[in-house]
């Protein structure tokens, strides 16, 4: 996976996978419309692109045509998913313990998204925000914060989720009792951030699925986890080089070797070492640029091109077309249909 390119674990996609099951939906056959390779038996720890997992997720509500979308999603969350972060969770000693645990490691699971802590008065607030210009599918906020009523109440053993309400950016449904049903609390609708108010003092009761051991283990499984995405391969160095000086014209190899403080010939060589080509992390960076701001941006053809340094629109289309097999404006109508 790229240096620079925001990513969520590979369990995203076995949540995907298992609600779209349920509206008698190929999910291989739809993941692959939007550039992913889904395989029921890849390790979980592998990552996807947030980019490509968020437009898949905006379509599939779309195509299944249910409010409840988000909720569902929730549902098909296992404990055995996201490396071990739900079941540390449940292992917590209460439900604060197990919030905090999951805020405190979401970037885990999902870069693009951060989950923030405040406390008011007696109640406690989890507000959910992006955490670049990629904008998070509304099916997103619906299920991070399902999910900890599902999980709470159906692993942890708490009868009540202790929600006093959920706050939502989005519409209202045509379904007004839709997630005030699910959540049983009151819930607002077109509000400036997705976000949920509990009762502080119910948090700290004891759980019975606490287990010091168990959580303890998952936690070393985390932090080794990070510890092993943190180690940067050469590849991953000269991509995050490329990406910071894209727009600044000094992207050729000597201008790149110098910022990793190495000689041309040096960066060549251990390239080579890793079976990839400067040409080709270049293509592939300006691709991926190119499709996140044609994506969150209303950039023009021509603006972008003379971004990434090409004399005319016409020039830069040509190579885009040969990275991608398509044309830019058809990846950019895209989220509408597939390509």
């Amino acid at each position: 996976m790229n240096e620079g390119q925001k990513t969520v674990i590979y369990s995203w996609l076995h949540v995907i996978a298992t609600t779209l099951k349920g509206y008698d939906i190929d999910s291989v056959t739809f993941l692959k419309q939007w550039d992913i390779d889904y395989d029921a038996t890849a390790p979980h720890e592998a990552r996807v692109p947030t980019l490509k997992v968020f437009r898949a997720l905006n379509h599939a509500a779309m195509l299944c045509n249910d409010e409840a979308f988000g909720i569902k999603l929730a549902k098909n969350i296992l404990p055995t998913m996201f490396h071990g972060l739900t079941i540390a969770a449940i292992a917590s000693e209460n439900a604060i313990s197990a919030i905090r645990l999951i805020t405190n490691n979401f970037h885990v699971i999902c870069e693009s998204v951060k989950p923030t802590l405040f406390k008011r008065e007696q109640d406690l607030i989890i507000c959910l925000g992006s955490t670049d210009s990629i904008v998070p599918p509304t099916s997103i906020y619906e299920a991070f914060f399902a999910a900890l009523k599902h999980i709470s109440e159906e692993y942890m053993g708490l009868k009540n989720s202790h929600f006093s309400s959920v706050h939502f950016t989005r519409s209202p449904p045509l379904n007004p009792d839709l997630f005030g049903d699910f959540f049983d609390c009151k819930i607002h609708y077109e509000e400036a951030a997705n976000y949920a108010v509990l009762k502080a003092n119910e948090l700290y009761k004891p759980i019975p699925s606490h287990n010091p051991l168990t959580k303890k283990a998952m936690l070393e499984l985390i932090n080794s986890y990070q510890e092993k995405r943190e180690q940067k391969t050469i590849t991953e160095m000269v991509t995050f080089s490329l990406k910071t000086h894209l727009f600044t014209g000094q992207t050729d190899l000597k201008q790149i070797s110098h910022s990793l403080h190495m000689s041309s010939r040096t960066l060549q060589s251990r390239l080579h070492d890793e079976n990839a080509s400067f040409r080709n992390i270049v293509e592939k960076v300006q691709l991926e640029v190119s499709n996140t701001l044609m994506i969150t941006t209303e950039i023009t053809i021509e603006q972008l091109a003379q971004k990434l340094g090409y004399n005319s629109s016409s020039n830069f289309c040509r190579a885009y077309k040969k990275w991608s097999g398509t044309t830019p404006v058809q990846y950019r109508r895209a989220p509408y249909g597939a390509i």
